[in-house]
């Protein structure tokens, strides 16, 4: 059953994460209660997830006592509940990287076509950069941030005529 991806993933996780995406799982899927019950018998397995009494055919005894069998319903369960510890994982990893979550939510703006909050949000991440000592990183986040800004839509542009061929330069 080790073999399974989300049993590898849940693997991985310390006590206190296992402890922190069950409460996340209840929060997000609090009405989805054979994948909180999946959750609750995996979780005393862990880390090495190896007991016999992981097999599909008893965990689905365990979440959906009285019902007939149905590989399928399992392997989905298993399914929605990777889905969630990835999602999860993503989450806390956005928690920790700010700098991510604010490139996230840039191309988020865009794409809504929130031009006011997108520069609003590029400012604020150039003086936040600009705060930093100086680095090879920083000075590599600041061309990204010059290219977002370059690519814009919005971004106002003039015509440039250069022996016969136009081309577009942007400017503020």
């Amino acid at each position: 059953m080790s073999q399974n991806k989300v049993l590898t993933i849940l693997g991985t996780f310390s006590p206190s994460e296992l402890k922190k995406f069950g409460m996340y799982l209840r929060k997000t899927h609090a009405r989805k209660e054979p994948l909180l019950q999946l959750f609750d018998a995996l979780r005393n397995y862990h880390p090495e997830f190896d007991a016999p009494q992981l097999a599909y055919q008893e965990l689905y005894r365990r979440i959906l006592p009285g019902k007939k069998y149905h590989e399928k319903r399992i392997l989905n369960e298993m399914s929605v509940l990777r889905a969630a510890v990835e999602q999860f994982m993503i989450e806390e990893y956005l928690k920790e990287h700010e700098y991510t979550r604010n490139t996230l939510l840039l191309q988020v703006y865009k794409k809504h076509h929130l031009d006011g909050l997108f520069f609003k949000q590029l400012e604020k991440m150039k003086k936040t950069i600009d705060q930093e000592k100086e680095t090879s990183y920083t000075w590599l986040e600041k061309m990204k941030l010059a290219e977002t800004f370059y690519y814009h839509p919005s971004t106002e542009r003039i015509n440039v005529t250069t022996q016969g061929k136009k081309q577009n330069i942007s400017r503020r």
